[in-house]
């Protein structure tokens, strides 16, 4: 059997397990089976697609394509969270799918809506006041002796950076040179390369260009 046959085998085994994950886990979980090709990752099968609005047959952003790159160690990805393409928060989950010699194919990709979660936890803040929920959280982990759980750096975030370096770069101008209309440009791209889905990236984005985020979301509505 030829390579590019155990691949599509490899893939079309996965298909089903969308419609299952998809019937499972209901209409607040988007499904995604992307196939690796040449380099560049498309969307095989979606369910669930209101979440981020992606369609059948498109390609996804830089982010998708860098973490293709960058398979070597990892089998999976987990909790990352993120912005949707349509501005739903949600939580993403990924899984590298690779042949039996490591190579890798495609992802399967579970991203939750968070809309309702964090409407709850919105309440639950309120309805507390002033006793927010991180003291009370540490306060359950003191009396409990569970130690309080550390966020780890994911290489979303990583990713994120590395193109930001990229387009700044790229961009020819010095960041302390940049004019206005430089600097939205500069989001533009940043925009086109799906930096802005990843959580605080507005943050590092301001960061780097020497602004302030209310400044960044100024440029992005002016683009």
């Amino acid at each position: 059997m030829k390579e590019t046959e155990i691949s599509d085998a490899i893939i079309n085994s996965y298909s089903v397990l969308v419609d299952y994950l998809a019937d499972f886990l209901g209409s607040n979980c988007e499904i995604v089976l992307h196939v690796i090709e040449d380099g560049v990752s498309i969307i095989k099968k979606i369910r669930n697609n209101h979440i981020s609005g992606r369609e059948l047959g498109k390609k996804t952003d830089e982010i998708g394509i860098r973490i293709s790159k960058r398979n070597r160690d990892i089998d999976y990805i987990v909790n990352n969270y993120e912005t949707s393409p349509t501005g739903i928060e949600i939580k993403t989950n990924t899984f590298l799918i690779k042949t039996p010699d490591g190579k890798l194919i495609g992802m399967m990709c579970v991203n939750i809506d968070l809309s309702l979660p964090l409407l709850a936890k919105n309440c639950i803040e309120d309805f507390f006041g002033k006793l927010s929920t991180s003291s009370l959280a540490k306060k359950i982990c003191k009396e409990k002796h569970v130690a309080p759980v550390i966020e780890e750096k994911d290489i979303f975030k990583s990713l994120s950076r590395d193109i930001i370096n990229d387009v700044i770069s790229e961009h020819g101008v010095p960041v302390e040179r940049m004019t206005p209309e430089e600097r939205i440009a500069v989001i533009g791209k940043l925009k086109e390369r799906g930096v802005f889905r990843i959580k605080y990236a507005v943050r590092e984005v301001a960061r780097r260009l020497n602004v302030s985020e209310p400044s960044v979301y100024r440029y992005f509505k002016e683009l």
